[in-house]
């Protein structure tokens, strides 16, 4: 007797994507790998004039000398990418020394329910000491989510929101975002080279309440001087 191989009446599923249910989830899948859906908008080049929206200098080591002898310049910065539209900022809170505080904030953006990126740095040119994340996209129905951990010589981060009142089934709803603190990131200039503080493009995903992939401007920074020559 042959055996007859019995095969489902059931048509083949087709996998569906789900919108954004599980929220803190999806901050955390796309910082570990934002490749299928990516934001068009990466961090622009250096040619000629630029937008800036935040410099700092400070005279602390102008002309010190270390123990060496090798002296250190001042540590200068300057923004580059776009100053208006819904963005992703960076800003110089202080410098002290070689070490500088850099913010990264959310800006002008009107329907927001999740977004995780990769801040990435040259390790030889600088040294990541630290990250606090900050409370994003919150409101009365919604408790923020924020995701933001160090790796080697990148910070990933996320922000969703998680309805903390109302019906489970109501539809999901994004956060106008005006100007939001995502994170703060202390970090250290090793050489007096010029480095860059960016975003990879290839890790960069933003999402509004529906499901679409907004289309954000993304800046970078650009650090000079400190270090020791």
């Amino acid at each position: 007797m042959t055996a007859k191989r019995i095969r489902s009446g059931r048509s083949p599923q087709r996998r569906v994507r789900r919108p954004l249910l599980g929220a803190f989830g999806l901050a955390a899948l796309c910082v570990a790998s934002c490749t299928e859906d990516r934001l068009v908008a990466a961090p622009p080049s250096v040619s000629g004039g630029h937008a800036t929206d935040v410099q700092a200098t400070s005279d602390a080591d102008r002309g010190a000398q270390d123990s060496g002898g090798a002296t250190q310049s001042a540590i200068s910065t300057s923004v580059d990418g776009p100053a208006v539209g819904p963005r992703v900022t960076l800003s110089v809170l202080s410098v002290e020394g070689d070490t500088l505080q850099v913010q990264v904030g959310l800006r002008d953006i009107p329907d927001l329910f999740g977004i995780a990126a990769h801040l990435r740095v040259d390790p030889a040119q600088l040294a990541i000491e630290a990250v606090h994340g900050h409370p994003v996209l919150g409101d009365t129905a919604w408790e923020p989510r924020t995701l933001a951990v160090v790796a080697g010589p990148r910070v990933l981060l996320g922000g969703t929101r998680a309805r903390s009142s109302g019906s489970s089934t109501a539809a999901l709803q994004g956060a106008k975002v005006g100007d939001q603190a995502w994170a703060t990131v202390t970090l250290r200039k090793l050489t007096a080279d010029d480095a860059w503080v960016e975003f990879d493009p290839e890790r960069a995903l933003a999402r509004g309440a529906d499901y679409t992939v907004l289309k954000l401007g993304w800046q970078r920074l650009l650090v000079q001087g400190g270090g020791a020559r």
